[in-house]
């Protein structure tokens, strides 16, 4: 597998309050869940976050020198230090991520720029596969100060995979705030909690 795995971390956490990789659920935090489901992958992550005491410490930790700027910062330090042609770049705050989601946009890595998630018409560039080749890309939007994922996606062939089969609800994309995390609970306890 030609793939490294990032998670990252480095987001302020605004609308939730706290710092999202270490809200729990269940008897895990988000990060640990996140984790644990790429670990049944065989692959072992590492973490871009803007502290390195802000994580497992049994992961390798990637510094975010530029967090103000959001995600596409994280990317481009992921893109930088993997060793692997492409990224698999996800975020802290989708901790049922189902493992199939994954597994699909690693059958995909086999030749665009970008494999992207996709759900009832919304992309989602938090869930995907990029390849070193974007990093000139990326240097130039930093430049100019256009940090928008979504316009990453536009630069570039892109290959969108729908993952609705997977998904019981958006909300096991992102969750960004208290609503949510309630939202999220009762998820988890109607469909998961049997298999902790």
């Amino acid at each position: 597998m030609d793939i490294s795995f990032y998670i990252t971390t480095a987001g302020n956490s605004s609308r939730m309050g706290a710092d999202k990789a270490h809200m729990i659920l269940g008897n895990q935090t988000f990060l640990e869940r996140l984790v644990a489901t790429i670990a049944d992958l065989g692959v072992v992550p590492n973490i871009v976050s803007k502290s390195v005491d802000n994580c497992l410490s049994n992961l390798r930790i990637i510094l975010d020198y530029t967090p103000q700027i959001g995600p596409l910062g994280g990317l481009y330090q992921a893109l930088m230090d993997a060793k692997t042609d492409y990224v698999c770049y996800l975020s802290c705050d989708m901790p049922l991520l189902p493992k199939q989601v994954l597994c699909e946009l690693i059958q995909c890595a086999k030749g665009p720029l970008c494999i992207v998630s996709s759900y009832q018409g919304k992309n989602y560039p938090l869930i995907a596969i990029y390849h070193k080749k974007l990093l000139p890309v990326i240097e130039h939007q930093i430049q100019v100060q256009n940090f928008k994922m979504m316009d990453l996606l536009k630069a570039k062939e892109t290959q969108i995979i729908d993952i609705s089969p997977w998904i019981k609800d958006e909300i096991l994309l992102n969750c960004n705030n208290q609503e949510d995390l309630e939202k999220l609970k009762k998820l988890y306890i109607d469909y998961f909690s049997d298999f902790d």
